[in-house]
């Protein structure tokens, strides 16, 4: 291990760590109460010796990267613009390379420039307040993917607030790249870091905040939006851009990775290519390497489908390195529990019943052997945190589709009704242990796997009174409503709105009445999107009488979208007299708004209105509104 000592403003230390996993960068901060924090980012290795139980993850790299030139120069030019402090989001769905993107940015960026690149003056004044008195090769960045803790996963504003308050403090010893994957696993500490990054004047380098999430307009924002308009305007102006979409890359890039894979025994491009898309219809990277891999195994891949290439890929790792490894019944129930929860931990197993409901299934004993046994099944080794109480963490089998068929194949494989009940007693569990974590997990299953039969179970109530689990259980509902919309299945994503909304309409917990509110917003869009107009308009009248005096702002936020649809609806009715009065009042009632949010529903307000009216031939009134 190497190390450096900086003296620089209140930064006590940094360490640089280098192993055969990558490089952790540490700064100890003296925070504001005279106590030493730590924060670290990781960077995995350029190469990888790693078990073969991980090939598949983002860190093996076991493929070159091809493909993503373009995004990668995107990449670098939000990096290199001149402002202290930016942020963006990535954003794509699982298995599109999100992950390895980031990664392979960071290490471009990582790496020092050739010494026969310049750049002009001007930038070396605007980035390190200086001229280069000579040809000097650009300085190399910090980077690295920001650890996952538990204690990020939190809720609780003053302790998420305590968390963020080391950056408000720490200052960089050169420019730093800071990659956050899996933000709704921890919407609310990372709107806390970015608050916390986006009003610093002070930064002595540049910083960059990398987001990665699948969906860029998820319910995850709600929670992620600052508290007040001033710190929002600030997180607003420092955001690089509109989300990256990331889609599938081109066929080139997609046959490199099945051949590489496949060993250079997949030689038939245009069959292989064929047989992708009718696997997996967006073309997604990860079912190239699936595929490939699968190939390179001799099995033939005529008349796959997508199951068909997961239950080889489980099979495969179950010959040859969970069987070898004396992997038991308990370990692979394990492995479900800590992919269902988003990591569990060892707590769990010390003492299986924790809290109300008992666990369905016998858990292994925790000792060295199982650490390697585990190890054995995930490719990755469990982790040593800071927590008396919770001393080790098991990872999550990743990638995540992979660790979601196989949770989903663990939990529905007995026959006839038994499943069932055997299922209900697992999501009681895991509800009750983690009920973030299983929120999550279940959400990228729903989407991940939305045709399966087994789907709908999945998302039954749970039977918990407490708080966070019914509000992350209607969060997660809500969601499933959304995507079912998505798919054209309007019919029930209404039923499933209405479970929320009959569940929670009276409960008192601001939280809740966040999600009814989204929930009816949402059932009115589809009503409205399904023809029937005039139960859509009555649905956003429930919304604006209940919700009309909240002071709340996600609700208000939900109102000023209610009068703004129903304007549109009735417009859309032929009744643009009334659909130019609802205008009026969401005019009326948000026009001195501060929030950025409820200033673009007018602004969307006035210019319907102006259509509306041009409409109905007052063409002289249009242009003044």
């Amino acid at each position: 291990m190497a190390s450096n000592r900086v003296a620089t403003g209140n930064i006590s230390g940094i360490v640089i760590g280098h192993d055969n996993r990558g490089t952790i960068i540490q700064y100890n901060v003296l925070g504001s109460s005279g106590a030493n924090e730590r924060i670290e980012i990781f960077l995995p290795a350029p190469a990888s010796d790693a078990a073969t139980t991980n090939r598949f993850t983002f860190t093996a790299r076991r493929t070159g990267w091809a493909g993503r030139d373009a995004e990668m120069a995107q990449l670098a030019g939000f990096r290199d613009r001149s402002e202290p402090f930016l942020w963006w989001l990535v954003a794509g769905a699982g298995g599109t390379g999100k992950s390895r993107l980031a990664l392979e940015f960071c290490s471009e960026s990582a790496t020092p420039c050739p010494p026969d690149s310049r750049r002009s003056p001007s930038w070396w004044a605007r980035i390190f307040g200086r001229k280069p008195s000579e040809p000097t090769p650009e300085p190399r960045w910090h980077c690295g993917f920001l650890p996952l803790s538990e204690a990020q996963k939190d809720t609780d504003a003053p302790r998420l607030t305590r968390l963020a308050e080391p950056w408000k403090l720490w200052q960089p010893d050169r420019p730093t790249l800071i990659v956050i994957d899996y933000v709704v696993q921890r919407p609310r500490f990372t709107g806390q870091l970015v608050h916390a990054l986006a009003q610093r004047s002070d930064l002595a380098h540049p910083v960059r905040l990398l987001l990665l999430e699948r969906d860029a307009k998820g319910s995850w924002q709600q929670d992620f939006r600052a508290p007040d308009q001033i710190t929002q305007s600030s997180v607003d102006a420092t955001r690089h851009a509109e989300a990256l979409e990331l889609r599938a890359p081109g066929d080139d890039a997609l046959w490199s990775i099945i051949h590489t894979m496949s060993g250079d025994r997949a030689t038939d491009r245009t069959e292989a290519l064929t047989q992708l898309r009718e696997i997996d219809s967006k073309t997604r990277p990860l079912f190239a390497a699936f595929l490939g891999d699968a190939m390179g195994h001799d099995r033939p891949p005529r008349h796959w489908d997508r199951d068909a290439l997961f239950d080889d890929v489980i099979r495969r790792y179950r010959d040859h390195f969970w069987t070898p490894a004396g992997v038991t019944d308990a370990d692979e129930s394990l492995l479900c529990l800590a992919t269902l929860t988003s990591g569990a931990f060892s707590s769990w197993l010390q003492n299986p019943e924790p809290r109300p409901p008992a666990f369905p299934v016998p858990l292994p004993a925790i000792n060295r052997d199982l650490e390697r046994r585990y190890q054995a099944m995930t490719g990755a080794p469990v982790t040593e945190i800071d927590d008396p109480d919770n001393p080790i963490l098991f990872p999550p089998l990743q990638p995540d589709l992979l660790g979601e068929f196989f949770v989903l194949r663990h939990l529905t494989t007995e026959t006839g009704a038994t499943w069932r009940s055997s299922l209900r007693a697992w999501l009681n569990a895991s509800w009750s242990l983690d009920p973030g974590g299983t929120a999550v997990f279940l959400d990228r299953l729903g989407a991940d796997f939305a045709d399966d039969k087994h789907i709908p179970a999945f998302f039954e109530m749970p039977p918990s009174q407490a708080l966070p689990v019914r509000h992350f259980w209607a969060m997660l509902i809500v969601n499933r409503g959304f995507r079912l919309g998505q798919l054209g299945r309007g019919a029930e994503a209404i039923a499933v709105y209405d479970t929320v909304i009959e569940r929670f309409e009276n409960a008192p917990e601001a939280a809740l009445r966040e999600q009814v509110a989204t929930a009816l917003v949402n059932k009115g869009v589809t009503l409205g999107q399904l023809g029937r107009s005039a139960e859509a308009i009555a649905v956003y009248d429930t919304v604006i009488e209940r919700f009309e005096n909240a002071p709340e702002a996600a609700l208000r936020e939900q109102v000023a979208t209610a009068l703004r649809n129903k304007g549109f609806r009735l417009g859309q009715l032929g009744h643009s007299a009334e659909a130019i009065a609802v205008y009026d009042t969401l005019i009326e009632r948000f026009e001195n708004a501060p929030e950025a949010a409820l200033r673009e529903q007018v602004a969307t307000a006035l210019r319907n209105k102006g259509f509306r009216l041009g409409q109905l031939g007052h063409s002289a009134e249009a242009i003044a509104v």
